[in-house]
């Protein structure tokens, strides 16, 4: 164990000022060696001021534990720079990531870093640091600790390699020469420092015969005389135990893969779902009659070669099981062995025995180390749980000790009748003897509840929700985390493991439950290497777990109450004796859905358009005497303002409200107020003239304008040519203006107009026809020359050439030759001039890969066959009618009985023809009509006992031939054991008549279902194959098997 001997003081230093700054660099080294289970990939790091506490990582090149960093600081003029750090270390344990920072241990050289804005886990350490240093400036620190060295005890007693060794080992007659360890080391004493382990390994001066090849699997290193023996070096996993053990080998190679051992029955009370080998630690071991069940479980001290036991029947005095002493090994020190046994229930009782005389008594000076013995058993009928029937008093019982008579009651579980079929409604948990017969309701699932809206007459189970979403939490009320304990969930085939790594008070993880399978939840308490167990215990005492449904409904709890029940509310380990498993069915809900009355129409059935008002999207169920549909209303809702409808309220207000404005609202008024709501129409101004007697008298207007404008006639039209601009009054004199060209030598004259234009156009003469050749857009005046238009194609080269064409209209056809049949194979639509190219359409199968390709074909007709060998041959037994190529699998029909169970089965048939002969049960040798190959007896199960001990006279036909016209036998002459299936051979249907409820399932010779039938007269074959069929009949609590030939 490492001691801290010298504590660290911050360090102070005074040196003179001087004149300019500079870098100081600072070696801040840490030791980490005494963390325990410190894990693995290992990073190590500090954060500080000066780097805004982002982490620098730290460098350990010489892998002795203490990791190192220069860091410089910058230095103010004068003065002393104050330095705040804190170290991280980041590892992986148990295949997890952990974070560590400083300050669990409370010592005076750790500081709250809120007080330096340092806000991260942990505490920080401070350093003043001056502007002048030594250059061998090194901070040195124990992880966690105020000292500058962390030294290790030296070991009390060392072997001859220096390591620490027990001294107790030294002369204790076993040759310590590397074979053993103690605590993880080889020790050796086979030196001459120690006299050759005092005796105990050979003198190596004396001659001895062994390998003394070096490289040989058996070399011995004593040895100076080889005996010829040596054995070649064979590398691999030597463990028998391990998933990859080499029988082959003799030097293990370190690549073993052990399992996980465990109990792997389901049903046993310790049963491990993490375990990947039965180790036969199950408890549940069902045990004879007269016999109970047993668990035995010593726990060895250092010595367990000294101990022996045996358990002996008090009746008989023969042992139970033993042990003797010697058959326990170095290995198994410190271990607890657990034994299932079946002991006889008139008594057992156990002898106890170390030969050295001291018991189980451990070294004496290490807490934990002396050993125990246990007996468990069912003290109450009928696996009423594990008692402790008898336990070790002390360990120090020096060479023996005695029980006493141990009894255990006798257990006869008596039988519960019920129906154990989990699908009907009458299933009965508590069974342990199947009675079908009371299995009479088939669960049919839905909403059971005829209060909820979705209630469903026909179920009659609850339909549950599945899955829906859980949180399970992770709790250390002392934030040291959990160690290497851990939870493993269970559910349905998913498996999660979860623990707490330290500094973690609370984590949590979502998880996905369904509901019909339950959770199981394991706590693993596991002791760290070196870790007394009251530590883990107590650890323990801090730990809990809680699972809770979205909606905060818990589910599953554990050591959330550690105090309650004396200390029974504790998180419950999985190990004996009691093996605690926490479990619990997730509940999501059931399918049922509460009434909801509402409007659930969004709009009118009837006029889609009409909106509802109070449509209500959860509602699912409509009755207007509570609440009926209101179509949507836009307007006005606020009655206090302007737009509010009284006889008609608005339901949906659209923003239309105003406040009520006084004034006038008359738009053609001069004082109109377009903001006014409330007219007051005494207010509004007309401005006009308001004298009758003028031209704009305005019968509207209430102010005068002293704007009135009185008649002055004329005309007052201004495109006139008589325009009067004075006149306001029109007295019809106005003449209209009439412009155009005023000389008459023009083409263009105009003898009405009164007022020249500048517009006279001369005369032009040419061909004014615009359909002529030569039409003259400029003439106004023809002179009979046009040339009449003929437009057409003018190209000689075109199909539709027109020779008298005298204008090209751009309907030349250029000439395309090719096939210009449309039923021909390549007609080209495109040609106008046939070339006589044409090819006959040939349709047929145009796929190469077809049964009837047609290599002439160029047309697909969607006729092609595939290929499909087989035997084509109608007459083989195995015609395949769909074959169309014969592959020469065809085989030779033999008719014949193929029954192996028939009196002339004849072993080369491969098809039945019905000849078969079967003994109908009667006594004697074979023979007629003992023997039965008629169809008409071939219903026949068992033939009465009178028709084979006498004779088969008219009565037994009359009883068994059915072929017979009197043949008269119906339900009421069957006996309840008796069956009719006929005919046999069939082509078809195949008739069944009985007393009782029957059910048939037919197979083929290959084991198949065909059909099945129950309750029913007839078995119709018609649309299988020809052969043999078997029928298995269940009837009257009796299953039995008949054949039948369809041909």
């Amino acid at each position: 164990m490492k001691k801290f001997l010298t504590p660290l003081l911050f360090l102070f230093f005074s040196f003179n000022l001087i004149a300019q700054s500079f870098m100081v660099p600072v070696n801040l080294q840490v030791d980490i060696n005494q963390i325990e289970n410190l894990g693995e990939d290992v990073i190590v790091s500090v954060r500080s001021n000066l780097t805004s506490w982002s982490p620098v990582g730290m460098d350990d090149s010489d892998g002795d534990g203490i990791y190192e960093k220069t860091i410089n600081i910058g230095a103010s003029v004068g003065q002393a720079t104050e330095f705040v750090y804190v170290f991280r270390l980041q590892s992986i344990v148990n295949g997890l990531s952990i974070v560590q920072y400083e300050g669990s241990g409370g010592n005076d050289c750790l500081y709250d870093g809120s007080d330096y804005g340092y806000e991260l886990a942990g505490n920080v350490r401070i350093l003043s640091v001056p502007s002048q240093v030594p250059s061998d400036f090194n901070v040195s620190t124990c992880w966690d600790e105020c000292t500058t060295t962390c030294e290790v005890e030296e070991p009390i007693f060392v072997d001859c390699n220096g390591n620490e060794a027990p001294e107790t080992w030294l002369g204790d007659g076993y040759c310590d020469n590397g074979a053993y360890s103690s605590n993880g080391v080889v020790i050796y004493f086979d030196c001459e420092e120690f006299n050759w382990d005092e005796g105990d390994c050979p003198d190596p001066n004396a001659e001895v015969l062994g390998c003394t090849d070096s490289t040989a699997f058996n070399y011995n290193p004593e040895a100076n005389t080889d005996d010829g023996l040596c054995e070649a070096v064979i590398e691999g996993c030597l463990d028998e135990i391990a998933l990859n053990f080499n029988e082959l080998a003799n030097i293990s190679d370190g690549s073993c893969i052990l399992p996980l051992f465990g109990c792997t029955d389901p049903e046993s009370p310790n049963y491990n779902p993490l375990a990947e080998a039965d180790n036969g630690s199950c408890v549940n071991q069902s045990c004879s009659d007269g016999e109970a069940k047993m668990i035995l479980q010593i726990t060895l001290d250092q010595y367990p070669g000294e101990t022996g036991w045996i358990l002996t029947d008090i009746s008989t005095g023969q042992p139970v099981e033993s042990v003797t002493a010697g058959e326990y090994t170095f290995d198994q020190a410190n271990t607890t062995i657990p034994y299932q046994l079946c002991v006889p229930t008139s008594g057992v009782e156990l002898v106890l025995s170390d030969t050295y005389g001291d018991g189980l008594i451990g070294l004496g000076n290490v807490e934990g180390d002396d050993g125990n013995f246990i007996i468990l058993a069912d003290t109450e009928p009928c696996g009423g749980g594990l008692d402790t029937v008898w336990s070790l008093d002390s360990a120090n019982f020096n060479n023996a000790i005695y029980s006493g008579p141990i009894w255990l009651p006798y257990c006869e579980i008596p039988p519960i009748f019920g129906c154990m079929d989990v699908n009907f409604v009458e299933y009965n948990v508590e069974a342990n003897v199947d009675s079908p017969e009371e299995c009479q309701t088939e669960k049919a699932f839905g909403c059971i509840d005829d209060s909820q809206f979705n209630f469903d007459p026909n179920a009659n189970t609850m339909e549950l929700v599945s899955p829906c979403n859980y949180t399970i939490i992770l709790e250390d009320d002392a934030a040291d985390g959990w160690g290497d304990s851990y939870l493993a969930v269970f559910h349905g085939e998913q498996e999660w493991i979860f623990t707490l790594g330290p500094g973690i008070e609370s984590q949590s993880w979502d998880l996905v439950l369904e509901s019909d399978k339950s959770i199981e939840v394991y706590y693993f308490q596991v002791k760290a290497p070196q870790q007394p167990i009251e530590e883990v215990e107590f650890q323990t005492l801090h730990n809990s777990f809680r699972i809770v449904r979205d909606d905060g409904v818990e589910l599953l709890d554990g050591g959330t109450n550690p105090f309650e029940d004396n200390g029974a509310g504790t998180l419950q380990p999985f190990q004996p004796p009691f093996w605690n498993v926490y479990s619990a069915q997730p509940y999501c809900g059931n399918v049922c859905e509460p009434i909801i009355y509402g409007c659930i129409y969004p709009t009118n059935l009837a006029n889609p358009d009409i909106v509802m008002f109070n449509y209500d999207p959860l509602a699912n169920t409509y009755n207007p005497d509570i609440i009926e549909c209101v179509p949507i209303k836009y307007g006005c809702t606020d009655a206090s303002l302007y737009g509010y409808d009284y006889m008609n309220p608005a339901n949906t207000d659209d923003g239309s409200c105003q406040p009520w404005i006084i004034g006038c609202t008359e738009e053609e008024a001069w004082n109109y107020q377009p903001l006014a709501n409330l007219n007051d129409s005494e207010s509004c101004l007309y401005f006009g003239c308001i004298d009758e007697l003028a031209l704009n008298f305005d019968p509207t207007a209430n102010v005068n304008n002293d704007n009135c404008i009185y008649p002055i006639f004329g005309c007052t039209n201004p495109m006139a040519f008589n325009y009067n601009v004075d006149a306001n009054v029109d007295d019809e004199s106005c003449i209209p203006e009439v412009y155009g060209c005023m000389d008459p030598t023009m083409w263009n004259y105009n003898e009405l107009a009164n007022m020249p234009s500048d517009n006279c156009i001369p005369f032009i003469y040419g061909c004014t026809d615009n359909a002529a050749l030569n039409y003259n857009p400029i003439a106004n005046t023809d002179n009979e020359s046009c040339i009449p238009l003929i437009p057409g194609c003018m190209d000689v080269t075109a199909l539709n050439y027109n020779l008298e064409a005298t204008l090209e209209d751009g309907s030349c056809i250029e000439i395309l030759f090719g096939c210009t049949d449309e039923l021909a194979f390549n007609y080209n639509p495109l040609a106008n001039v046939d070339n006589e190219s044409c090819i006959p359409v040939i349709p047929g199968c145009t796929d190469p890969n077809a049964f009837n390709y047609n290599e002439e074909a160029n047309v697909d007709d969607f006729t092609c066959i595939d290929v499909v060998f087989g035997c084509i041959d109608s007459l083989a037994l195995n015609y395949n009618v769909s074959a169309n190529v014969n592959d020469g699998s065809c085989v030779e029909i033999i008719q014949g009985c193929m029954d192996s169970e028939a009196y002339n089965y004849d072993i080369f048939v491969n098809l039945e023809d019905g000849s078969c002969l079967y003994d109908c049960g009667c006594v004697g040798e074979p023979g007629e009509p003992y023997w039965l190959n008629d169809t008409c007896y071939a219903w026949v199960l068992s033939v009465d006992v009178s028709c084979c001990v006498h004779s088969w006279d008219a009565t037994c036909i009359k009883l068994y031939n059915y072929c017979s016209e009197e043949y008269s036998v119906g339900l009421d002459d069957l006996r309840d054991d008796e069956i009719l299936i006929y005919p046999n051979p069939t082509t078809d249907i195949v008739n069944i008549t009985a007393k009782k409820d029957i059910k048939i399932d037919v197979t083929n010779l290959l084991g198949e279902t065909i059909t099945t039938i129950e309750n029913e007269n007839q078995i119709d074959l018609s649309r299988f194959s020809n052969g043999m069929y078997i029928f298995n009949i269940t009837y009257n609590n009796i299953k039995v098997q008949h054949k039948v030939i369809k041909q």
